[in-house]
């Protein structure tokens, strides 16, 4: 049985290059821009927080890097602008060959924020 993971520089240490550094760069945007937030892992993933509420989640797969802003609603007011991404009702995947547009995700979060009165 493979040990838990510690924290989310742990859970960078176990990804792929390309993964480490799409989910380093969505890490380092929200971090930088909402430094009151907590980041912690959640279901072996690694989740901003603000107190008890989860306010984002990142994680990695072989092709791509997943963001969840926790909200149905948060993605359905996004949905013009995440057009060009596959989604879901709660998530975002992003290619790994694929630039990532920091800013739309640092709005997603301050929507969540915003939604959840923080």
């Amino acid at each position: 049985m493979a040990a838990p993971l510690l924290d989310a520089e742990d859970y960078l240490a176990h990804q792929g290059d390309d993964q480490a550094h799409a989910l380093r760069t969505l890490m380092d945007a929200i971090g930088q821009s909402f430094p009151e937030l907590e980041m912690t892992l959640a279901w072996n993933v690694p989740h901003f927080k603000q107190g008890k509420d989860y306010v984002a989640g990142l994680s990695a797969s072989d092709k791509w890097v997943s963001f969840s802003p926790w909200s149905k609603e948060v993605m359905g007011a996004f949905r013009e602008r995440l057009g060009s991404y596959s989604t879901t009702a709660n998530l975002v995947r992003i290619d790994l060959d694929r630039e990532i547009d920091s800013q739309l995700f640092v709005d997603l979060v301050q929507a969540r924020l915003a939604e959840l009165g923080l």
